[in-house]
């Protein structure tokens, strides 16, 4: 779907981290919009292996396709992030356009 596995790993542990934020009851509004996260760069290398530029070409693409957003905020500066689950659930359920979306 995105041509990436970083961008696939990203996406995981970003879904993931929603989770987490959310079962802690952690996750903020920000611009009047709800359910944002922070995950800071050293803890997704530590978690996944992937250097912070991997990482910011992986949010580019997920950006790119709609799934995500990011805002910097704070600080010291922290990547907020909003999981947009209704675009995923388009790309996921539209299987006739995965392949037209990655060209």
């Amino acid at each position: 779907m995105f041509n990436s596995v970083n961008a696939a790993i990203v996406l995981c542990e970003l879904c993931q981290r929603f989770i987490y934020h959310s079962s802690r009851e952690e996750l903020i509004t920000i611009n009047e919009t709800q359910d944002w996260f922070y995950h800071t760069i050293d803890a997704m290398e530590d978690r996944l292996g992937i250097t912070r530029k991997e990482q910011d070409h992986a949010i580019s693409i997920l950006k790119h396709f709609g799934v995500i957003a990011t805002i910097v905020k704070g600080v010291p500066p922290r990547r907020f992030f909003l999981l947009l689950p209704e675009r995923i659930a388009e790309l996921v359920h539209n299987s006739n356009n995965l392949y037209n979306l990655s060209k």
